[in-house]
């Protein structure tokens, strides 16, 4: 697990320049998932060497404001007795 939180520290400075959205080392299939809007060739090129220990998602364009709910929407969401959109799953995965 050491090793895989390491490559993912090393990649956190190319964030921006690749559009990473999220990083996370991952021990269940023992890779580092990134989260990207669009896949590029170069971070591509940037990991080919170890393409084994990485997992590339493309999750889109993804907008501030769809992950966003108004004060009405999550209490009416709460109590219907359902979590608010990866309210759950989001905080418990701290990258």
């Amino acid at each position: 697990m050491a090793e895989l939180e390491a490559m993912k520290d090393a990649l956190v400075p190319y964030m921006n320049d690749y559009g990473i959205f999220s990083l996370d080392a991952d021990e269940i299939p023992n890779k580092v998932r990134i989260e990207v809007y669009e896949r590029s060739l170069a971070l591509e090129q940037l990991l080919e060497n170890d393409v084994d220990s990485y997992e590339i998602v493309e999750v889109g364009d993804i907008q501030v404001d769809d992950l966003l709910l108004s004060a009405e929407e999550h209490q009416a969401m709460l109590a219907q007795g359902e979590a608010p959109y990866n309210w759950e799953s989001e905080s418990s995965q701290v990258t």
